[in-house]
């Protein structure tokens, strides 16, 4: 089940650590609780946190800014549930949903691509790699 998160919550940057090769910092994740952002997660029916997304509205734009699974609840469908989620709420709002993605990323490309995202660009040399760096590429879409 999908429950919007409005404080912190010390499982975000658990979650956050375990799932990605270079997190964002818990003062990071913190920082995401201002009325800039929105911060949902996925529940177990045991109310444990599986999954999260973290989205930036700027006037008629959305930006998918993470949108993360605990590494034992991945290809479950969870990443794709929050996502169309996501979707569903820039739909109502009319607004253009934004993401960007390691170019190395290819479960998530095919997910993102899957769900009717389209590449729009690249951001050369982006995201840190261990000792070199990776394109991030720029997607977007939005409801018909």
């Amino acid at each position: 089940m999908i429950k919007r998160i409005t404080s912190y919550h010390p499982e975000l940057y658990s979650i956050e650590r375990l799932s990605h090769v270079s997190p964002w910092s818990e003062g990071v994740l913190q920082s995401c609780f201002t009325e800039n952002y929105q911060i949902y997660g996925w529940f177990s029916a045991a109310g444990i946190l599986q999954g999260f997304c973290v989205i930036q509205q700027v006037c008629d734009e959305f930006t998918l800014m993470n949108i993360t699974v605990a590494p034992a609840y991945q290809g479950q469908g969870i990443g794709g549930q929050l996502l169309r989620y996501v979707q569903a709420l820039a739909a109502q709002h009319r607004a253009k949903l934004w993401l960007e993605v390691r170019a190395s990323n290819a479960a998530a490309l095919h997910l993102y691509e899957k769900q009717g995202f389209s590449e729009v660009g690249r951001r050369p040399s982006y995201y840190p790699r261990g000792d070199e760096r990776e394109d991030a590429v720029i997607m977007s879409w939005q409801a018909v």
